[in-house]
């Protein structure tokens, strides 16, 4: 704590001194050309500015232009409506993902919100949420992926491999909002970290995993309904 204190005070010395000696160099090299900052603050929502950013990808979910699979039997319900994707399990837990390969080499963050309409409040990583870096076998089962979900009012970051789940943050009470209500879930990856937040706040930090996988999408847990918003992928620069 001490030390990043210590980083921020020079850091502000630095800038600071910047600005009165040579205003247009200050604003060539810290600010972009509306006056944000350039560089990159990882644990901080707002500290990626938009200079850093290149869309990759974005599904509005106006269309089912990407390929989403629809269903609509017994036991599963997955459609576009209203701009939302509709994710309704009537039985056991299900999936629903699409390949989207990029670049794991770089920069990124991933972001979604997410809705459950009706659910149960029992505990389980088998629950409500995103699921990203999703590997299938050769007979199509799932072999692994990480795991960001919730529900009602907590939520459980990690990943699955090997038949066993493995969490990077334990069911944690926060600031999930309750069902019926959105709830925004960040990937942040810089360098070799990844940084977490849920609703614009601060979770926490963890080392970045590469991981095989190349699909994304979501997971609803038995006898739930999710309403999906968005789903982005940015590179950060």
């Amino acid at each position: 704590m001490k030390t990043k204190l210590t980083y921020l005070l020079l850091l502000f010395v630095v800038l600071s001194s910047c600005e009165e000696q040579d205003p247009e160099l200050f604003n060539k090299e810290f600010l972009g050309q509306d006056g944000e900052y350039t560089f990159v603050t990882p644990d901080q929502y707002t500290g990626v500015p938009s200079s850093k950013r290149t869309s990759f990808f974005l599904d509005k979910f106006d269309n089912n232009v990407n390929n989403w699979g629809t269903v609509n039997d017994n036991n599963l319900f997955v459609n576009i409506e209203r701009g939302n994707l509709i994710f309704e399990s009537k039985g056991p837990a299900y999936f629903t993902t699409i390949t989207k390969p990029f670049d794991k080499s770089k920069d990124f963050e991933i972001e979604t919100s997410i809705k459950i309409v009706t659910g149960n409040s029992s505990l389980s990583a088998n629950t409500n949420g995103f699921v990203w870096f999703v590997e299938r076998t050769s007979n199509n089962r799932i072999a692994s992926f990480n795991n960001f979900v919730f529900d009602d009012t907590r939520f459980w970051i990690g990943k699955y491999e090997s038949n066993n789940y493995r969490s990077w943050q334990n069911w944690t009470q926060s600031i999930i909002r309750s069902y019926g209500n959105y709830n925004k879930l960040t990937v942040r990856k810089i360098q070799n970290q990844y940084h977490f937040f849920v609703n614009e706040q601060f979770i926490l930090s963890v080392p970045y995993e590469n991981r095989i996988g190349d699909r994304i999408g979501f997971r609803v847990k038995d006898k739930c309904r999710l309403e999906i918003d968005y789903l982005k992928i940015d590179y950060i620069n």
